[in-house]
């Protein structure tokens, strides 16, 4: 699990250390959460 604190309208999680897969990110904005789903093919981009 990874957990990152987001001081912006716009941020970018690297996963270039990930192994392929669905990983599924969370984000919560005070009382409104967001799920989607992120499909992870390839290492190398």
């Amino acid at each position: 699990m990874h957990t990152q604190s987001a001081n912006a309208t716009k941020n970018q999680v690297d996963m270039t250390a990930y192994t392929k897969g669905i990983y599924f990110v969370k984000v919560v904005n005070g009382d409104q959460i967001y799920q989607k789903r992120v499909v992870n093919i390839d290492r190398a981009f």
